[in-house]
């Protein structure tokens, strides 16, 4: 008669020096109960059940447990940073606030730990934030069946032509329009503010191949440039999709009813 677990863990009762008897590792003709008691009960019996029980369960061996008890602890830690981080970007306030954001929640008893406790990691946090949000609204976008593009230009105080980009769809009922990128085109031509749009919805996972399948409409303002019908950005993408409507921006045409209103 012999022990298979005592057996299969043998090398390991050796290194830990818990064998003291081999009487069930070489075998034995004893069936008095009294002997296997005594085995059952044994050291090195014992711990070969432990041996044998974190090898089926590795998730309940002490190490792991402690492992999981540590990334638990630092997983709470960055939890709060990052709470921090997403107030402050949700509130448009300084990086400079966020020292003191993290500071406060040590007085309230909170554990944010003792490092990550500068403008350096709120910035990074802060682009880990919006990379993942955006990657959440591309999800959703790709997942409609139809979307519209907004887009307007305009030049920074660098005098930069800059592109800015948004989508619009409509989930269960309700329309949403998310913010797709500012993007600087090469130069103020038609084919090239296309190229900026593109490259901004690019970052939302829209590619050429979705504006085919689902574009249903373009608003910009009236400028021949973004409306024209020959060379003109709407022409582009009419080439995607040609039953794409075009929408001279509605706050566009009612400033330049204004202006000429003051005119008369």
């Amino acid at each position: 008669m012999t022990c298979t677990v005592c057996i299969e863990h043998e090398e390991a009762l050796k290194g830990q020096c818990a064998i003291q008897s081999r009487v069930f590792i070489d075998g034995c003709n004893s069936m008095k109960s009294e002997s296997i008691s005594l085995h059952e009960n044994a050291q090195a019996h014992r711990l070969a059940l432990s041996i044998d029980s974190r090898k089926l369960q590795p998730e309940m061996s002490p190490a792991t447990l402690a492992c999981q008890a540590l990334n638990k602890a630092h997983m709470e830690k960055l939890r709060l940073l990052f709470r921090n981080t997403h107030a402050l970007a949700k509130n448009r306030k300084s990086f400079l606030d966020y020292k003191w954001l993290c500071d406060l929640d040590e007085v309230k008893g909170l554990e944010p730990g003792k490092t990550y406790h500068n403008e350096t990691a709120c910035r990074t946090f802060t682009k880990s934030i919006a990379s993942t949000t955006k990657q959440q609204l591309a999800d959703v976008i790709n997942n409609r069946s139809f979307i519209s593009i907004t887009s307007d230009g305009s030049t920074d105080s660098s005098r930069t032509e800059q592109e800015i980009v948004f989508v619009r769809f409509a989930e269960k009922g309700t329309v949403h329009t998310v913010f797709a990128g500012i993007v600087s085109p090469k130069s103020p031509d038609a084919i090239w503010i296309y190229n900026a749009i593109l490259k901004g919805l690019e970052g939302m996972g829209i590619t050429q191949d979705t504006l085919g399948e689902k574009l249903a409409g373009l608003g910009c303002d009236g400028a021949s440039v973004m409306t024209g019908r020959v060379g003109g950005v709407a022409a582009f993408f009419r080439d995607l999709q040609p039953s794409a409507t075009v929408i001279h921006c509605l706050a566009h045409r009612l400033e330049l009813s204004c202006k000429e209103h003051q005119a008369l």
